[in-house]
């Protein structure tokens, strides 16, 4: 469907959470990020622990450098209970913008405890652990990421 589609579908449900979501995503991936993060603001109007429009408006935060607004949106996404992967990684990948390491292992590891890790993820982790000057811990981390896609 076109933006027009999603925007119109929006304006017509000015309380429905989903459309706003929806719209926020659209224009997150047209690179219109500050619409985006406004589409989400309207979604949590309508839900405000709506965990998913919290997340998009993380990953659009992020987009235009906004580390603590991201990391703001993606704490009350876990506290509304999404503790999936993929926002525990945006999480970790937001921490360590933030230099906080130790938080973002801690983050990535949850994740791991999920699924298995890709080898972004291990190299998140490998760059933390050098940051905190664990340099077995982050050969041992680099060398995970490596053996999953060796042009890490």
């Amino acid at each position: 469907a076109a933006l027009a589609d999603f925007v119109a579908l929006a304006r017509a449900r000015p309380g429905d959470a989903t459309a706003w979501a929806n719209l926020a995503g659209v224009l997150g991936a047209s690179g219109r990020h500050a619409e985006a993060i406004a589409a989400c603001d309207r979604a949590l109007e309508a839900d405000p622990a709506f965990s998913a429009a919290l997340r998009t408006r993380a990953e659009n935060e992020r987009r235009l450098g906004r580390d603590a607004n991201a990391l703001r949106s993606l704490d009350l996404a876990l506290a509304a209970g999404l503790r999936d992967p993929r926002t525990l990684l945006l999480r970790a990948d937001t921490l360590m913008a933030l230099e906080r390491y130790e938080d973002a292992i801690a983050d990535i590891d949850a994740a791991a405890a999920q699924a298995p890790l890709g080898a972004d993820a291990w190299a998140v982790r490998g760059a933390a652990n050098y940051q905190l000057q664990r340099i077995d811990a982050a050969r041992d981390d680099l060398e995970q990421a490596l053996a999953l896609d060796p042009e890490q």
